[in-house]
This record gives structure tokens, C-alpha cells and sequence, in this order.
């Protein structure tokens, strides 16, 4: 099923960048949190405490930050690396900066697009959420 998606994904998020062919190996966890290696199931918050990620808010996102979407819920429906940011002026004087992310689709393509522009934020009540590694520090 989710190889008959990917086309129409591609056709809707126009913005979004392809990065190279489909690999059904691993899931965006897998491309966040296992190298490419395997797919890692939703439950990725324990591996975010345990890896040492803090929540950052949205304003101090930076290149290098993960990003988590969940539904209303709360569950975990998506992941991946912030690459970029780009600064937009929404309201005139006061420049945004919207995160790009490197995210894995499904089962199929890895994508460079803006946050927002990706199936993961399109059901009501969605949302994001941003992480960033601790210092490391010995115990």
C-alpha cells in the first residue's frame, strides 16, 4: 500500500525535494535514530531521554536538532534531522524562521522539505516537536 502512495505524496508536496530512489529497509526512525540500519517503531521517546535530548522550542531550532511529529494524541507518527532553517517575513517588520527537515518517508523516499510541507502535519491537531542532544557529561 505504501508504495502506491508514494507518487501522489510526490505530487502533492511540490516543495518537497526527493532524495534519491525508495528503500523499504528502513522508516524515518530508522533514518533518525538507527543510521539507515532498520526501522525503530514509534516508541521513540524513551530513546530521545535516554540518548540525553532535551525539548527546545521552535524559535531555537537549529541545524542538527530533531524533530518529532505526533498526532492528537500524542503518539509519534513521524521524525527527522533539522537541516536548515528559512527566514520569511509573514507579518511586514518581523521576520519567521520555518526549520527544513531531512525526514524519510514511510517506507519510501528520503525528502528535504520545509516542516510543513510533508503528510505527517496535514490531520487536525498534529504537531510538532523539537529536540536538541545535552552536552554529554560522565556519571
Amino acid at each position: 500500500m505504501e508504495w502506491d502512495q508514494l507518487g501522489e505524496l510526490l505530487a502533492r508536496f511540490t516543495k518537497a525535494e526527493k532524495l534519491g530512489e525508495a528503500c523499504p529497509v528502513y522508516n524515518c526512525h530508522g533514518l533518525t535514530f538507527g543510521s539507515r540500519r532498520t526501522q525503530v517503531s514509534p516508541a521513540i521517546l524513551p530513546i530521545l531521554e535516554d540518548d540525553g535530548f532535551d525539548p527546545i522550542p521552535e524559535k531555537e531550532v537549529r541545524l542538527g536538532d530533531i524533530v518529532v511529529y505526533s498526532n492528537a494524541r500524542g503518539e509519534v507518527v513521524h521524525s527527522g534531522f533539522v537541516v536548515g532553517t528559512d527566514s520569511v517575513e509573514i507579518v511586514v517588520g518581523s521576520k519567521s524562521v520555518i526549520p527544513r527537515i531531512w525526514s524519510k518517508w514511510g517506507k519510501g523516499h528520503e525528502m528535504v522539505h520545509s516542516v510543513g510541507e510533508c503528510p505527517y502535519l496535514e490531520d487536525e491537531g498534529n504537531f510538532t516537536t523539537y529536540f536538541r542532544l545535552r552536552r554529554w557529561r560522565p556519571t
